[in-house]
């Protein structure tokens, strides 16, 4: 299965928080080079609230990290 196919298996699951949560990892995944919570807003059509929640829970999670971008200082996952 490519990243295409499972992207697509993933936006047949029920919404809900799980739904949300796999497609920010997806989304990072297929950007090997990490990203702002706004790209991530902006990528997957997303309010801000929810995709700060959902990346909080996947940091404790340990699935991913923040880290600022010394270039512009944001903090990026």
């Amino acid at each position: 299965m490519n990243h295409d196919e499972l992207y697509k298996a993933l936006c047949k699951v029920p919404n809900g928080k799980e739904k949300s949560r796999d497609k920010i990892i997806i989304e990072l995944y297929m950007r090997s080079e990490g990203a702002s919570q706004k790209q991530l807003v902006d990528a997957l059509n997303m309010r801000p609230a929810t995709v700060s929640e959902q990346t909080d829970i996947l940091i404790e999670l340990g699935y991913v990290t923040k880290h600022i971008d010394y270039m512009d200082k944001r903090i990026s996952v």
